[in-house]
């Protein structure tokens, strides 16, 4: 039994050590940094909605803390959200957003250089080659069609069929418009 005590011991401690998790607090909130993971303590510091915090104890409902500023506390753990505020995000999606755009745009450009490249250097031969790419693609899809076609009239010849051997192993009962 003192051994089992260890092991559970060992088990609850090993998992927490040198493992830290980065956590935010949540939005419009400003709380306070406390030395003792208790009410009665008196605060340190303040922490507002958006500050960066480095995880490094949870003891009860009280989450020990690193500040960016190397400030040591202890703040209530229902207040912590290890998804950062919606200002942050909000800033970081703007951000993507605008180089997206940028990409976009120079996409557009050099879209268009190129289409208007290729508009002088078409020739008479290159017209043969968009012709013949043409006549390729529907010939594709007359093979198409037939496929589907024989495709659909083999699958209604296999229910007949079917339905015709089913028949004859009842002795010619009918079975109706169920097949």
């Amino acid at each position: 039994m003192k051994y089992m005590t260890k092991i559970l011991f060992l088990l609850a401690v090993l998992p927490n050590a040198g493992y830290t998790q980065t956590a935010y607090i949540d939005d419009y909130m400003r709380i306070n940094l406390r030395p003792q993971p208790d009410q009665a303590s008196q605060p340190i510091g303040v922490v507002v909605s958006g500050d960066k915090l480095e995880v490094l104890e949870r003891r009860d409902r009280y989450v020990r803390v690193r500040t960016m500023d190397n400030k040591l506390g202890w703040v209530f753990d229902k207040y912590l959200n290890v998804v950062p505020s919606a200002k942050i995000r909000l800033k970081e999606n703007e951000n993507k957003l605008a180089q997206l755009r940028e990409e976009l745009d120079r996409t557009k450009q050099a879209l268009g250089q190129a289409m208007s490249t290729q508009a002088v250097a078409l020739s008479p031969v290159s017209t043969k080659t968009v012709e013949s790419k043409s006549s390729s693609i529907s010939l594709l899809i007359y093979w198409f069609i037939v496929l589907v076609l024989s495709g659909t009239l083999g699958f209604g010849a296999g229910a007949f069929y079917y339905r015709h051997q089913v028949e004859r192993r009842l002795g010619g009962l009918r079975l109706g418009p169920i097949l």
